[in-house]
């Protein structure tokens, strides 16, 4: 795993390490693992309709932008990009109905509508699963 990381809070490595071995435990395809990015960009820190990340799956990278954002967000949209990497390792983006040119993508291709509500549903469910336990299972 390759981290560019701009936290410099070894809480944010350590909860990281903790939700990926975690995810791991629960099935979700991780391996190879990504590369991830953790970017201080203002473009997408002052920007309402900025991107919060992306998934390359050419390269099998996560990217996703930190700046002005809670560690629990970020955390989240790592999330929601990891299940893109778990679709990626299933084949699900080798087919020509996962290639669009379009920005809007998830409005315009039914095939990547899908993936997206996929991503956004398993993400956050993943993270509110791994979440609670950290919370909760604490004595």
């Amino acid at each position: 795993m390759i981290f560019i990381i701009m936290h410099k809070d070894p809480k944010f490595k350590k909860v990281l390490k903790e939700m990926i071995e975690s995810y791991q435990e629960t099935g979700l395809m991780m391996d190879p693992l990504p590369k991830l990015k953790f970017v201080a960009d203002p473009q997408h820190g002052e920007d309402i309709y900025g991107s919060t990340g992306y998934y390359d799956p050419k390269t099998m990278t996560v990217v996703v932008y930190t700046m002005n954002r809670h560690p629990k967000d970020v955390l989240r949209s790592l999330s929601h990009e990891l299940i893109h990497h778990d679709q990626n390792l299933r084949g699900l983006f080798n087919t020509q109905k996962a290639i669009s040119e379009d920005p809007a993508y998830a409005q315009s291709n039914p095939y990547l509508r899908k993936m997206e509500m996929d991503a956004n549903l398993r993400g956050n469910m993943l993270f509110r699963d791994f979440t609670d336990k950290q919370k909760y299972s604490k004595a």
